[in-house]
């Protein structure tokens, strides 16, 4: 349950707010029950919760734990912990990720959020993640997009979309082995109009120079 954001539509915030302490499960207590799991015949396991997973300091050893088991693994976090000290274990892994974006600029996103930008910041993420995608594309090659998915995800929030935005925004496909030049990035135009009159969506309009597309979700 730790996080080091305090975004307003977290279903958890009220559990996190009455406790200060003890929001993160014991290492060894994880560790107990991946291998209950996995005896049990489990083949997935999911890092994600009311938390950002990547708040736990031993995530990167307990990934690897999972692939000592034989489990795959996937993490779904906000991004603002992701470095490169874990990637090493991701890789290793095959861990699918998913960046939970839901902002094109350090301003809307502090506000969703309630984080940093300075620390927290959606140029420094998306960095970051293109950091990822570049060593796993080094290991996996063109294979990368299937051996070791990689996506992002932004929803339709009141923060982050206006009334024009409309009902029909569109689900595009996720990005994977798509993303051109091994450098994603995502941009999230919230006032743009959808061609409703046409009763077509518009597609998540990329950053120039960049091609990627964002399931909102």
């Amino acid at each position: 349950m730790a996080c080091p954001s305090s975004c307003g539509f977290c279903f958890s915030a009220g559990y996190r707010a009455a406790r200060t302490s003890g929001r993160l499960m014991a290492t060894d207590l994880i560790k107990s029950l991946l291998q209950a799991w996995a005896a049990a015949g489990v083949r997935l396991i999911r890092f994600d919760g009311g938390g950002d997973p990547l708040s736990h300091p031993d995530l990167p050893a307990l990934i690897e734990h999972c692939d000592a088991l034989g489990l795959r693994t996937a993490v779904l976090t906000a991004g603002d912990l992701l470095a490169p000290r874990q990637f090493a274990a991701f890789i290793r892994a095959r861990t699918y990720m998913r960046i939970s974006l839901n902002a094109a600029t350090d301003a809307t996103r502090a506000a969703l959020h309630g984080t940093s930008p300075a620390r927290h910041g959606v140029r420094r993420i998306l960095d970051t993640v293109a950091q990822l995608d570049a060593q796993r594309r080094a290991v996996f090659g063109d294979e990368a997009g299937t051996l070791m998915p990689l996506g992002a995800t932004s929803m339709i929030h009141p923060g982050n979309a206006t009334s024009r935005l409309g009902p029909g925004s569109r689900h595009a496909p996720p990005s994977g082995p798509r993303w051109r030049d091994g450098t994603p990035a995502a941009h999230f135009h919230a006032e743009r109009r959808h061609a409703a009159d046409r009763g077509e969506p518009q597609p998540v309009q990329p950053v120039p120079g960049r091609r990627v597309r964002v399931p909102i979700r």
